[in-house]
């Protein structure tokens, strides 16, 4: 998938430059952030001004382990023979 990380500001981080503390951070942000998500708006868009054409997809938990890329990070974790997460 993707292998970089965006931070909240925007900076993009390759996941083999995030230091391990921080990777595994991450992972336990992403997995307690899905769980949160679970039934939330993940996608949508339209015209402001004609409800008719507005649209949104309802993302399930495991919908948003993938927009973190969750297996991408976990990956990584072995890659580098961390424990596993």
């Amino acid at each position: 998938m993707k292998k970089i990380w965006t931070t909240r500001d925007g900076k993009e981080i390759p996941y083999k430059n995030i230091e391990n503390d921080h990777l595994l951070n991450i992972i336990k942000f992403v997995k307690r952030r899905a769980k949160e998500m679970d039934g939330e708006v993940i996608d949508g868009g339209g015209c402001c001004w004609d409800t008719d054409d507005i649209w949104y997809v309802i993302g399930s938990e495991q919908d948003w382990l993938d927009k973190y890329d969750y297996k991408g990070l976990l990956a990584e974790t072995r890659r580098r023979k961390l424990t596993s997460v």
